[in-house]
Formats: C-alpha cells, structure tokens, sequence
C-alpha cells in the first residue's frame, strides 16, 4: 500500500468471466477495485451463435459491465486498451493515464480455436467460423446468411 491510499487497490485487467467473478467477489472486500477493459460490456460468447442464427438479441447476450457491478461501491469501471503493464511502479499502462495498483489480477481472456471443431469441414468455413466471434460480423450473419455461408 502506498501512503496516497489507506485502502488496498486491486486492479483487474479483463471484464471477461475471470475478471467479473474477480470483481463480484471483491464487492464487500475492504479494498478499492479497478475493472479495465477495452470494451463497456461483457459478452456471453457461448452464445453467439444463437445471435448469428436470429434466435436471440445481441442485447441477450451483453450487458454493461458497470451495471453488472452497480452493486459494488469500492468498483471503479475504466474502458481503456493496456499497452503495458510496469511492474516495477506496480502500475497499468493505458493510452491515457497509469493506474497503480497493490495487487493486479490479468483476465484478459484466451483465444478460441474454432478450426478444431471444425477439422474436417472446408477451409473457407473453419476461416469463417473463427470471424463469427465478434458481433460485427453477427449483424452481417443476421442480415444475410446465405450469402456469407456461400462465400465461406
């Protein structure tokens, strides 16, 4: 602890299922937390192909993260992109300020391999499921998926 803040700071680098469960369980904790994420929301991955498929709302699936941690009053939520983190000044670096922290916690997440699932499938299509992650390529899906699919 510095001698800036009585209280421990805590901060958490991924508003994703590790970083969420990290924050919800330091609610009550005597400590400030800090949620940095480059995205305002979570998104429930498992999910997204009920979106492609129109089954559900994008809305379904996301939801602010400040709303989900409304109900912690020591949580500070930030939308920044960390560039680096020193560890040496126990701080986080992001394009527009650092945040030092007592404690950090990285849940930044990993990288999903769609193509093994899909090994035996054409090569246009394990491409395609790969960019059927993000939610911008979800809209296009809705719109049109017969055109995308051929072109896969």
């Amino acid at each position: 602890m510095t001698k800036q803040s009585a209280r421990h700071r805590v901060v958490i680098v991924g508003g994703g299922f590790g970083g969420l469960y990290a924050a919800k369980s330091l609610g009550k904790a005597p400590v400030d937390v800090t949620l940095i994420d480059k995205r305002n929301f979570h998104l429930f991955q498992p999910l997204l192909y009920q979106v492609a498929t129109g089954t559900l709302s994008p809305a379904d699936i996301s939801s602010p993260l400040r709303g989900i941690l409304s109900k912690n009053r020591n949580t500070k939520v930030l939308m920044e992109h960390v560039i680096d983190l020193d560890i040496n000044r126990q701080e986080v670096v992001t394009p527009n300020q650092c945040i030092p922290y007592d404690t950090l916690i990285v849940a930044t997440g990993v990288r999903h391999q769609c193509a093994v699932y899909l090994y035996r499938a054409p090569k246009g299509l394990a491409v395609f499921w790969k960019r059927l992650r993000t939610p911008a390529l979800l809209f296009r899906v809705n719109r049109n998926p017969a055109r995308l699919l051929d072109a896969a």
